[in-house]
Formats: C-alpha cells, structure tokens, sequence
C-alpha cells in the first residue's frame, strides 16, 4: 500500500478513535466537527458553538500531510496524536511537530513495547 494512502488513514483512525471525538460534549450548543480535506491532506478537529454565554471557536487536533511527512500544527488532546501514530508503527522520523520552531525541533521518542 501506499505510504501516504497509510498515512491518510491511520490519521482518521487516530482522530476517530479519540475520546475527543467520540464522546459527546456536555454543551447542548457546541459542536465538535471533523473537518477532513483529503486532496490537499489536511485533517481538523474542531469545536463551534456556545458554552453558557460565550462564543467557542477552538481547533483542537491540525494534522498535515505535506513533504511525504505527517505534520502536527496543533494538537491539545490529553495524550498526542503522536503517541497514536507511533503506536500505528509510523516511523518518528516521518512526524514533524510543526508548533516548535524549526530549530528546536526533536524526532519524536519512539514507544518501547
């Protein structure tokens, strides 16, 4: 199988397997949405809507594919995706974590067994 057609999926597996997407919000008001563009490779979990009387606008999970790579631009789930996709056994040198500068950047730890 292709590697980015892998990727692509083990992307939407992560996001849909995630207690941020499955479990439904306490908010009557507020949406969680799934926003998936496969052509240009981009993959949002994202939440609208009103909690009590404030506006909520807020993008939880931002996962690119770009450059043959999985790129992570936001991500404020408990654990990272990243844990799921190392779990997945996608290599730490194909995740970049594009929210740290590119000087400061490290290689993900890959998880021991």
């Amino acid at each position: 199988m292709d590697r980015i057609v892998r990727y692509r999926e083990l992307i939407i597996q992560a996001i849909t397997e995630s207690p941020y997407y499955r479990f439904p919000l306490p908010y009557p008001h507020l949406d969680r949405l799934f926003l998936r563009d496969e052509t240009n490779d981009c993959y949002m979990l994202y939440e609208v809507g009103w909690k009590d009387r404030k506006h909520i606008e807020n993008t939880i999970l931002l996962v690119r594919i770009k450059e043959g790579k999985i790129w992570i631009d936001v991500d404020w789930t408990e654990d990272g995706i990243v844990t799921d996709l190392l779990r997945y056994g996608i290599p730490p040198s194909e995740i970049v974590q594009a929210w740290v500068h590119p000087d400061l950047r490290e290689q993900p730890e890959p998880l021991l067994a």
